[in-house]
């Protein structure tokens, strides 16, 4: 069976599990003809060879995503992985079906995720700066006055501030340093 022949009898069988009434009965219907004419069963199309594939990630918490998604493809059953020392790589044995999934998932998720995870760290360090008193305003270089009203921007992200403030727990002052802290 060449893979064109492959791909096209598992893209009916996706239509005959996931569609919709008339559209599953005729692509079981059409499916059924195929497996016949090319002497295949189910099985054939089940892909069982396991290679090994690598995906990379730049950070820590897109290695947590990666994984999230081999969870969801795989079910985590006997998956085997290998982290590559001293890399950013995660080694995983995958049917080809599997890899291909998880890298276009991977894909659809990563920008999102790593632009929210880019929020969530400009926001978390501005409220740790403020529980720590390490820096006490936020000012557009138009603001002339105290009682200027803030800008919608501002306002947003003293939102995200106060909202993301409430989970630290502020450090204590330190005993000593370069400069005497009051």
């Amino acid at each position: 069976m060449t893979d064109l022949i492959r791909d096209r009898l598992l893209k009916v069988k996706e239509l005959a599990e996931t569609g919709i009434d008339g559209e599953k009965q005729s692509a079981i219907k059409l499916l059924r003809e195929l497996l016949e004419k090319y002497n295949l069963t189910f099985d054939d199309l089940i892909d069982k060879e396991i290679e090994r594939y690598d995906f990379s990630y730049t950070m820590s918490a897109e290695e947590i995503l990666l994984f999230g998604v081999v969870r969801k493809v795989t079910g985590w059953g006997d998956i085997s992985y290998y982290k590559v020392p001293g890399t950013r790589i995660a080694a995983f044995g995958l049917t080809h079906v599997q890899a291909t999934e998880i890298q276009f998932l991977y894909s659809y998720y990563r920008k999102p995720f790593k632009k929210w995870i880019k929020e969530k760290i400009k926001a978390a360090s501005y409220a740790f700066c403020r529980k720590n008193m390490l820096c006490l305003t936020i000012t557009s270089e138009n603001k002339n006055t105290i009682d200027d009203p803030l800008t919608d921007e501002e306002m947003e992200l003293l939102r995200k501030i106060w909202r993301e403030e409430e989970d630290i727990k502020a450090l204590p002052k330190p005993n000593q340093g370069l400069i005497d802290v009051k």
